[in-house]
Order: structure tokens, then C-alpha cells, then sequence
């Protein structure tokens, strides 16, 4: 049996070959005047690579790139990946890839003209965001949103169908404020932790307490995960209970860890003085690292092997947590439930508690690295709205 004939703009099956580090997609199409030709487009990840190729043979087909009622929703997803690669961060562009690729398996064949705000609701309800994580049904939105600005600076539609979609509020707690933890939770908090170690020691002589090194720096900082486990020993001033934060963790293209020199805006580079608690845990964190491990550049919180501990560890650690019947038992006397216990409800509780003790939301503003106020009010703020970040306050609501 003869195989098909392939229309102008359509490619056949795509070949991957590695160079050099890098990732080359190789196809066949036919050209606007039916001509077999092939095209290639390398690129440092292989859904780029795939989304040149093509785009490179509707180019030879329809000119460049062309939007019309008939181009579809993989199309669209494609054009918007290119043009975002080169402004965005690579961690950014494989959550970018990872929505539009479950876009593309539940929708990708509809074309623009099918696109009706109902039926973008549906893709999104359909394609699993809605429901396993609001991060995950925000990026599905975004890139939804931003394959179909294509056709609206294009003038192809006049209505943007994700516009006319309600939103999606942010999950608070039932006074309408953000969660966070109290000074009793916090303390059930440290108990549990307490007894997780206590079993863990049982098994693993020589297991390293990184979780609870990293809660107390965190509760006595108000840092995202990521700052915390790319503090260096040279960020660290044990002396003057200050330290300086200059960068985040990431995980590289092949997920291994990445120490990033720049934090998620440029204005939150920042050095915060720590309570007393906090100063501690990073002081066993160093006694507990050998010589090799005390170069300046090597992480502050280290694994058992010197190395840096992952984001996804330390999740899968607090989530262990979650079957502690006291500290359940704790959140709940304010509502929270168990999948409330992640990284950031540390970070809301350090603004939060300071809140008792002081009304000055600037010094909150600092202490978070936000460049937007509004940000530190509504998001960061659970038991009161004016709070402030200061390491007398927190030694004394949480000082042990």
C-alpha cells in the first residue's frame, strides 16, 4: 500500500538526533508549490526543537506564519513556545511545555474557530488542571491565554474566549484570609518534627535533622524554599546573625540541582537579621559539615553527602507529616487541614506572626522581598492585615 501524500505545511514522522549537547528534529513537507523538501531546527530541549520544525514548514507552505480561523490550538501553543524562549527563564519555559503539551493531548486538533470561552473552560477542566494544583491550573491558563493573544494581535479574532472566563480565586481560609500558622500550631509543628527524627534515628545513625533546620529558617526568615536552599556558608554571618540573599535553587533542564544567581525579581536581593532560633539551626547545619564541606561557596544546608538537598525531598518530607495525629489535630483548631502543611504556609507564618507585636507593613514588605505592598497585605497576612518582619518579634513569639 502507498503511503499517504503529504499536503503543503504537513510533516511526516520526526527523527531526534542529539549535537553537541543540543537536540536537532529533522522532518519531511511539502512547500507551497508541492515540492518535497526537508527541514530541520535545533534547539536545547526537544519540545522546542519539534515546535520549530513545525513552524518551519507552515513557513514554507504559507509564508510566515500565518494565523487564520483554521489553525488550530497545537499550531497556536506551538508559535507562542518560540516566541517565549528566548525571554523567559528555563525553568519557566518546561512549565510552559508542560501545560501546552496537555493542552495539545486534550484539545490541540481544535482550530481557532472552535475555541469558545465554554469550550476553553472545558479544556481546562478536561485536561486534569483544575482540581490538582491551583500553581498547575494558573501556567494552563497562562499558556492558553498567551497562544491566543497570538490571534488577537493577528486581528484574526476581535474577543479574547479566556477573558471572558471567570477567574479563579486563590484558595484562603473561610474569613477570606490567607492561611498561616499560630504560635501553638508552630509549636506542634516542631513536636512532630521532633518525633519524626526520633524514628528516623532509630533506623539512620547518622541522619542529618535538614527538615527541621530548614523550618526554622525559614519561620525565622520568611524565605521561599528555593532562597533558603541556595544560602551559601558565605551568605551566612553566624556572628552577626545576618544573611544575605542573592539567589534561589532550580532544577536544571535534566532536573539537577541548580544554584541560580538572581531571585524572582532583582529588587529582592536583600539581608535579612535572624532570631536567635533560626541563627542555631544553621549553626548545627555547619557543625555538622566536614572540612571539605566549609568552602564558602558550599551550600549552608547540606545533605549527609555534603551535597545540596532538593526542593521535592523537603516536600516529601513535610507531606510525611501529615499523618502526625497531634499536629492534624493542631491545624484543625483553625481550620487547616493536613494538605495545607507545604514550604510556603512557613513563609506566610513568618510575616503573619509578627503581625501580635507590630504594625509597620513596610519592614513585612522588606523582609518578603515583594516590590508591591498590596502583595505583603493580601497574601501574607492571615491572623491581621499590617505585620513586619523583625527577629526580636519572632524570637520572642517563637524562640525556644
Amino acid at each position: 500500500m502507498s503511503r499517504r501524500r503529504l499536503n503543503p505545511g504537513e510533516i511526516g514522522s520526526i527523527s531526534i538526533s542529539r549535537i553537541g549537547g543540543r537536540v536537532q528534529a529533522r522532518a519531511r513537507t511539502r512547500d507551497a508549490a508541492g515540492l518535497l523538501v526537508r527541514v530541520s531546527f535545533t534547539a536545547d530541549h526537544e519540545d522546542d526543537a519539534v515546535s520549530g520544525v513545525r513552524l518551519e514548514a507552515q513557513r514554507l507552505a504559507f509564508g510566515d506564519s500565518e494565523i487564520t480561523l483554521s489553525t488550530t490550538l497545537s499550531e497556536l501553543l506551538d508559535q507562542w513556545l518560540h516566541a517565549r524562549a528566548a525571554d523567559v527563564r528555563p525553568q519557566t519555559m518546561r512549565v510552559y511545555r508542560s501545560s501546552a503539551q496537555r493542552l495539545r493531548r486534550i484539545g490541540g486538533a481544535l482550530a481557532l474557530e472552535q475555541l469558545t470561552p465554554g469550550r476553553c473552560k472545558k479544556l481546562l477542566n478536561d485536561s486534569g488542571f483544575v482540581g490538582s494544583s491551583s500553581h498547575a491550573a494558573k501556567q494552563a491558563r497562562v499558556a492558553l491565554r498567551g497562544a491566543l493573544d497570538l490571534a488577537l494581535e493577528s486581528d484574526v479574532i476581535s474577543r479574547h474566549p479566556v477573558s471572558a472566563m471567570p477567574r479563579q480565586r486563590r484558595a484562603r481560609s473561610e474569613d477570606g484570609l490567607p492561611r498561616a500558622l499560630n504560635v501553638d500550631q508552630v509549636h506542634a509543628l516542631r513536636r512532630a518534627v521532633t518525633r519524626r527524627e526520633e524514628r528516623i534515628a532509630r533506623q539512620l545513625t547518622d541522619a542529618r535533622p535538614y527538615l527541621r533546620w530548614v523550618i526554622e529558617v525559614q519561620l525565622g526568615s520568611g524565605l521561599r524554599i528555593g532562597e533558603v536552599l541556595a544560602l551559601r556558608h558565605c551568605d551566612v554571618d553566624l556572628a552577626a546573625g545576618i544573611i544575605s540573599v542573592t539567589g534561589t535553587q532550580i532544577d536544571g533542564e535534566n532536573w539537577e540541582l541548580v544554584r541560580q544567581e538572581e531571585l524572582k525579581s532583582r529588587a529582592q536581593a536583600r539581608r535579612i537579621r535572624l532570631p536567635r532560633f533560626a541563627v542555631a539551626a544553621l549553626e548545627e547545619a555547619r557543625g555538622a559539615c566536614d572540612v571539605p564541606s566549609l568552602l564558602a561557596n558550599a551550600p549552608a544546608l547540606q545533605s549527609r553527602n555534603g551535597t545540596s538537598i532538593a526542593a521535592r525531598n523537603l516536600r516529601r518530607q513535610l507531606r510525611d507529616l501529615r499523618e502526625d495525629a497531634e499536629l492534624i489535630a493542631a491545624l484543625a483548631e483553625t481550620g487547616l487541614s493536613a494538605s495545607d502543611l507545604v514550604p510556603h504556609l512557613l513563609r506566610r507564618t513568618a510575616a503573619t506572626l509578627v503581625a501580635v507585636a507590630d504594625e509597620d507593613l513596610t519592614s513585612a514588605q522588606r523582609l518578603l522581598g515583594h516590590s508591591d505592598q498590596r502583595t505583603t497585605r493580601d497574601s501574607y497576612a492571615g491572623a491581621a492585615f499590617r505585620i513586619v518582619g523583625s527577629a526580636e518579634t519572632l524570637e520572642e513569639l517563637l524562640g525556644l
